[in-house]
């Protein structure tokens, strides 16, 4: 029967409003995910099927309530059962990959996604849309959040890139976190987040603070996968990032987490928008690659007492239509126009929204929304101090083999006749930008550059030497030039 019950990765599941949550702060009405528990099917099974049950005493049978055995075999046939697949529920229409608009109410058995609400008049759009029409589309997208004070032109696709990047997330097995930076408190960017998210779903997106434990934010982020959320704002990060969690979120098309209250995981698919706030952001290790970051300058002391022109949030629901509808024509157009040959390079791991939103936004006249990508990069310490402490040690050694041990006991080693210095104080502050003013071990140094073997840098290449597994000595180590 159409009651709404899907299978979302491991699990049965049904999309109803969101009870109340300490950790996330939703707007009133939001839909989530809910796990079918047992009662629930119950419930809906004594609905919708007539079950009956021997009376012996009269000997006839009397009517009765489904049995909590057949609720229960029922949700354990989730992986074995033809349930409807569900991959997300989605608040506007979206752009499937092969151009196909999917539009109307409802679950979409080819795609796997689940429109929610009723009906609604989002107007029509050209049947196939050309270059003209996407380069139209892109001036209303960013019209519509213009009045934030973007530094440059890439931040002002980067920001177009974030509102196509929510509507369309569902459909991207993959896709990259949205960082949204500013330099002062006060300067927009947590407004500008909301106007982002409330394109795709209508309202004001949900919001939670991420804590610096990376446990503790793992716990979180697993919580938004297993609700299903659309969109998340990650708001007023204070502290350096660094987190597997939200890596796996952002390139893998499932994560297993664990749920709530047993000791069992299950994989989820990751299409959650996550978009990242703070002031002057630190994004660490493989995280600085993941993200679109954009930037906004009010180029004043207290941006917070300016007036803007209109509020955004307001102004993008009163045209939600219109917006939501330009996203699709871009897409869309660049994909009738067999995606013409855009001069920009590939972004590994985010093939698809490379194709559906970057790639036809620098078509239609756009700059790279990428173009802040290396910003990104410089600011990761930990990266900057291991290119620093490989060529440190390259000009020290060249290629020649070295342990850990060997490294850190030269980055100790006092200069001639002044104890308070370093012999190679280019090695000795590498070593301490990437550990630390901690005194660390031979086996913490070589952790770190476990994470780091074969991969280059400033065009030098961290190199282990191979070992057999019965080998107990120290692992050996080597800087190769490219």
């Amino acid at each position: 029967a159409e009651v709404g019950i899907f299978v979302h990765g491991e699990r049965l599941v049904r999309v109803a409003d969101a009870l109340p949550s300490r950790t996330v702060e939703r707007p009133p009405g939001a839909p989530v995910l809910h796990g079918v528990a047992a009662t629930w099917l119950m419930d809906i099974l004594t609905r919708i099927v007539p079950w009956e049950k021997y009376d012996g005493r009269n000997e006839k049978m009397r009517p009765a309530n489904a049995p909590r055995l057949v609720a229960e075999t029922l949700i354990a046939r989730a992986g074995a059962y033809p349930y409807r697949t569900l991959l997300g529920f989605v608040e506007a229409p979206v752009v499937l990959p092969d151009g196909r608009v999917m539009c109307e109410p409802g679950h979409d058995p080819e795609s796997g996604l689940y429109l929610v609400g009723k009906r609604m008049d989002w107007g029509a759009m050209p049947a196939c849309p050309a270059h003209g029409d996407a380069v139209a589309a892109k001036d209303l997208l960013y019209e519509a959040i213009g009045t934030f004070p973007f530094v440059d032109e890439s931040d002002q696709a980067a920001a177009v890139a974030a509102m196509m990047t929510a509507v369309l997330r569902r459909v991207l097995p993959t896709a990259p976190l949205i960082a949204l930076d500013a330099n002062t408190p006060g300067t927009g960017k947590s407004l500008l987040a909301e106007a982002i998210g409330a394109l795709a779903i209508g309202r004001r997106p949900s919001s939670m603070g991420l804590p610096p434990d990376p446990a503790e934010a793992e716990k979180r982020i697993d919580a938004i996968l297993m609700d299903g959320d659309p969109i998340v704002i990650l708001d007023n990060i204070s502290h350096p990032v660094k987190s597997d969690a939200l890596c796996v979120a952002a390139t893998q098309e499932r994560k297993a987490v664990r749920v709530l209250g047993k000791s069992e995981r299950v994989h989820v698919p990751t299409n959650s928008t996550f978009m990242l706030t703070g002031n002057n952001l630190t994004l660490l290790g493989d995280l600085a690659r993941r993200v679109l970051l954009l930037r906004i300058d009010a180029g004043m002391e207290r941006p917070e007492q300016r007036e803007f022109e209109r509020d955004a949030v307001a102004h993008i629901l009163d045209n939600r239509a219109r917006l939501v509808r330009a996203v699709l024509t871009i897409a869309k157009a660049y994909i009738e126009a067999g995606e013409p040959r855009v001069e920009i390079p590939r972004f590994g791991s985010f093939e698809l929204w490379d194709r559906m939103i970057r790639r036809p936004l620098v078509w239609a006249g756009m700059a790279d929304p990428l173009g802040r990508a290396e910003d990104v990069r410089d600011q990761d310490h930990e990266l900057v101090a291991m290119g620093a402490l490989l060529a440190a040690w390259h000009e020290l050694w060249g290629s020649e083999w070295k342990t850990a041990g060997h490294v850190l006991e030269a980055a100790r080693t006092p200069s001639m006749g002044d104890t308070s210095g370093r012999a190679f104080p280019a090695l000795a502050d590498a070593v301490e930008s990437m550990m630390g003013d901690t005194r660390p071990s031979a086996r913490d140094l070589g952790y770190r550059l476990r994470a780091y073997n074969e991969r280059w840098l400033h065009g030098l290449k961290l190199q282990r030497k191979r070992q057999g597994a019965a080998s107990k000595s120290s692992a050996q180590w080597r800087v190769l030039p490219r």
